[in-house]
This record gives structure tokens, sequence and C-alpha cells, in this order.
């Protein structure tokens, strides 16, 4: 299971000047890794942004 996990990263968008993460994006997900973190559950979902409590923000708005 770690090896097909293996990979998965998460990019930070930092704005210097309010010093603060403005956005963070999970890259390198694909469909069985997707389908994998959804078995996990809804912690897990959250965890790796496939489920947001603001749905706009996973539309990045």
């Amino acid at each position: 299971m770690f090896q097909v996990m293996e990979g998965i990263g998460v990019v930070y968008f930092y704005d210097e000047l309010l010093s603060y993460t403005i956005r963070e994006v999970i890259t390198n997900l694909n469909e069985i890794r997707r389908k994998i973190i959804l078995l996990f559950g809804e912690t897990a979902t959250r965890m790796y942004g496939l489920i947001q409590k603001n749905r706009a923000v996973g539309l990045g708005m």
C-alpha cells in the first residue's frame, strides 16, 4: 500500500507579504490513488483535498 501511495506531494503557495499559505495543491494523484483514498473515508479524503468543507475552495475560488 505504501508503495502505491508513494510520490504524492503537496505544493504550497505562500504569500510572503502576508506571511501565510494562500493555497495548497496535492500532486501526483491518479485514479487508483483517488479510489484508495476514498476507501479510507472522510478524514483521508479531506487530508488529500478530495472533499472540501467549502466546495468553492476545491474549485480554486
